[in-house]
């Protein structure tokens, strides 16, 4: 396997403006890795009476510290939420050298 897509990995920031009011933002934590796309899948489902399209993705990246499920993944002008990490081999008998990140992509009509 290749990790053959350049992605970015971001994490949630959260500060206060002037008015003392919440502001939440991404900050790039490895602002250009490779990754590798396992499984695509997109489903449609009804939801108080709105048709809902749900775009899920499974990812495979070097093991880095800090990636976790308040980051999300951009790739190819899309983003993606992670909602789980998991150590992943190759192989059976070598160690975990790399990520498997369960992902959502984001409804680009949300803010953030």
């Amino acid at each position: 396997m290749q990790l053959d897509r350049k992605i970015t990995i971001e994490k949630a920031t959260f500060t206060t403006n002037q008015a003392g009011q919440p502001v939440s933002g991404w900050v790039a934590i490895y602002p250009s890795i490779h990754g590798h796309i396992l499984t695509d899948s997109a489903r449609e489902g009804e939801v108080a009476y709105q048709m809902n399209e749900e775009t899920t993705a499974r990812w495979v990246v070097r093991n880095l510290p800090g990636i976790d499920h308040t980051c999300r993944l951009l790739w190819n002008g899309q983003a993606y939420n992670i909602h789980g990490v998991t150590p992943y081999r190759m192989k059976q008998t070598e160690r975990p050298r790399y990520w498997l990140l369960n992902t959502l992509l984001q409804d680009p009509n949300q803010n953030g």
